[in-house]
């Protein structure tokens, strides 16, 4: 149920900043404009802070969402998206599926070349989490409702619709509950198209 909670939360949120924008076109042609589009891609994740790190390997899974993106001066814009992202931890006899919705709130610098950089702070909810050990699946019981984590990344502009954005995600707070200080690290790779 506090899932579900924060989730609302979080959604209402994201909702009231695209409200506060006047006018929200859809479709611009400059890059001092509002844009809205979707993405998708694949994270290759693993976990740190924890003593077990010689013995894991990287995990894949899927990310994808919305974003919004309006500027805020000639060369700043924020960017709020609503993500879908599948994290995890890989070893030899045990695999760890932890499934979020994010929230990232990303400052860009905005420049007229095809390239933008990109950093802030994300907001994960957990909303689902399955352990596999040695071909026996369970439920993940421990798991903290909320990941805060650091983004940072660049967007390659392609053409005026599509866009790769690759980015690196560290979790600055632990993922479980009981003690362990394991926390999320992701690369993600994305292909975008601005509506």
């Amino acid at each position: 149920m506090r899932k579900y909670i924060l989730l609302t939360i979080m959604l209402l949120v994201v909702t009231s900043v695209f409200s506060q924008v006047p006018g929200m076109p859809f479709r611009q042609t400059s890059n001092n404009a509002n844009s809205m589009g979707v993405k998708i891609g694949l994270n290759v994740s693993g976990t740190y802070a924890h003593e077990y790190v010689d013995n894991e390997t990287l995990k894949t899974g899927l990310i994808g969402g919305v974003f919004y993106e309006f500027p805020i001066t000639n060369n700043i814009a924020l960017r709020t998206e609503l993500l879908y992202t599948q994290k995890g931890v890989k070893y030899v006899e045990y695999t760890g599926y932890y499934n979020y919705i994010e929230i990232p709130f990303l400052f860009s610098r905005m420049s007229s070349t095809n390239k933008t950089m990109y950093a802030g702070p994300s907001i994960g909810i957990e909303t689902g989490s399955k352990g596999n050990y040695d071909g026996h699946s369970y439920d993940i019981e421990g798991m903290e409702p909320v990941e805060l984590s650091i983004v940072g990344g660049m967007i390659y502009t392609i053409n005026h619709n599509f866009f790769i954005d690759s980015r690196l995600s560290l979790g600055v707070t632990p993922i479980y509950d009981w003690g362990a200080d394991d926390r999320n690290i992701v690369l993600s790779i994305l292909l975008g198209y601005k509506l």
